[in-house]
């Protein structure tokens, strides 16, 4: 990264796939996907990544499609959520139909899908929402 700094650590026995892969699974298997847009200079996004480490958020993220995008490789499709915000960590969750659940947010005003390190259980209430529980 820009800092020189290692990349970010990710949970590795969690399955991330790219978007493209992750909207074709989510269609065939009616799965929501849950979208984590980071930054390896982000100090944040670097708390964020035990976090799926937490047993609680671990077996929450087997039953839903986990993708995860460094924000500063650009890829076009990232575009289409500019609108959301431009700041690191956020997490979106869509339905299997592709289209994003704007229900499901954390609980910081300001920033609506900004999650952190402490707010383990805020993450895991928007991992319930978003597998229909």
């Amino acid at each position: 990264g820009k800092s020189g700094r290692p990349p970010i650590k990710w949970q590795d026995d969690l399955t991330w796939l790219s978007w493209a892969d992750a909207r074709a699974k989510s269609a065939a298997e009616g799965k929501s996907i849950c979208l984590v847009v980071y930054a390896d200079w982000c100090p944040r996004c670097r708390e964020l990544a035990p976090l799926f480490a937490d047993p609680e958020v671990a077996k929450l993220a087997k039953g839903l499609i986990m993708v995860r995008q460094d924000q500063d490789a650009r890829p076009d499709w990232l575009q289409q959520f500019s609108d959301l915000g431009g700041y690191v960590p956020r997490v979106f969750f869509f339905g299997p139909d592709g289209n994003l659940r704007q229900d499901i947010k954390s609980p910081h005003a300001r920033y609506p899908y900004f999650y952190t390190p402490r707010g383990a259980d805020a993450l895991t209430r928007s991992m319930r929402a978003a597998l229909g529980g």
